[in-house]
């Protein structure tokens, strides 16, 4: 089956209309993200953060816990890298932003949206909107969760200090803004991948080991990843090891705009192949 391209718009456009034709297809995408069973597998994902906190905040060394032991704020940003940011929120916007198009051709629904008139870079932009959304209510609530299972040893009373007249709430603040643009930097690439790949295996693979071999890259080439902006927002930066090439990490201003005007090129690459899609469900 072929769908049909999208009528020519008029010269008078219905805000109020187009407004609500694009928060319905937002809600109905949260709907489809939040009350299935990609909602659980994610929420799973999530919660290995707040497990590994809780994990390292009870193993004893020399009658200290690690988290007493390294340093609550160590110890967090070594999980955070790693395991957060390195693995989690990668493979969870690849789950969930590969299959916002790639899904839908598979299940021979994708032609409805593309039928109903509405511009397509608007059903591109509700989509993305709306998974960005989703997944950044669940990671977000997992960085929440997590960070603050750190103090542990100090208690209630040394939590609260730190987070209202110490560093901590600074410190989390800056890993809810990494975990926010980690989810707009790869869902946004991952959406423009499921668009023109139908096996996500190869790209993903190569784009995964150009992201955490990204330390060994020459300074020109860093600056492909999304990752070295990232990085260069964690409050407590960790060192690469003997290997990695030295670059100082890039202004506040210049990772949040660069990663947003990213996004934007992305979506808009997005948005052209679309425009010209032409959905043949027995090619897939």
């Amino acid at each position: 089956m072929t769908a049909v391209p999208e009528a020519a718009g008029s010269k008078g456009v219905d805000w109020t209309l187009l407004g609500r034709q694009v928060g319905g297809l937002v809600r109905l995408e949260l709907r489809r993200l939040l009350m299935t069973r990609r909602a659980v597998i994610l929420g799973l994902a999530a919660s290995v953060p707040v497990v590994i906190v809780l994990l390292v905040g009870s193993i004893p060394i020399g009658g200290q816990t690690v988290l007493e032991r390294f340093g609550n704020r160590v110890v967090y940003e070594t999980i955070f890298e790693t395991v957060f940011l390195g693995a989690i929120l990668f493979f969870g916007c690849l789950y969930v932003f590969f299959n916002l198009f790639r899904g839908e051709i598979l299940e021979r629904s994708l032609h409805y949206l593309l039928l109903v008139p509405l511009r397509r870079e608007l059903v591109v932009t509700a989509k993305y909107v709306a998974a960005v959304a989703a997944v950044a209510l669940l990671f977000m609530l997992s960085t929440i969760l997590s960070y603050v299972l750190i103090y542990l040893p100090v208690g209630v009373s040394g939590a609260i200090e730190d987070l209202t007249a110490g560093p901590g709430g600074a410190h989390l603040v800056a890993y809810l803004g990494v975990t926010l643009l980690a989810c707009i930097g790869y869902g946004s690439l991952f959406m423009l991948i499921g668009m023109l790949f139908r096996n996500p295996i190869i790209p993903a693979g190569v784009l995964y080991v150009w992201e955490m071999l990204h330390f060994l890259l020459p300074p020109a080439l860093k600056k492909l990843s999304v990752i070295h902006y990232l990085k260069g927002l964690l409050p407590v930066p960790l060192p690469d090891g003997p290997f990695a090439v030295v670059v100082e990490p890039p202004p506040v201003a210049v990772s949040v705009l660069g990663l947003l005007a990213f996004t934007v090129v992305v979506l808009a690459a997005t948005a052209l192949i679309i425009r010209r899609m032409e959905i043949r469900y027995t090619e897939d």
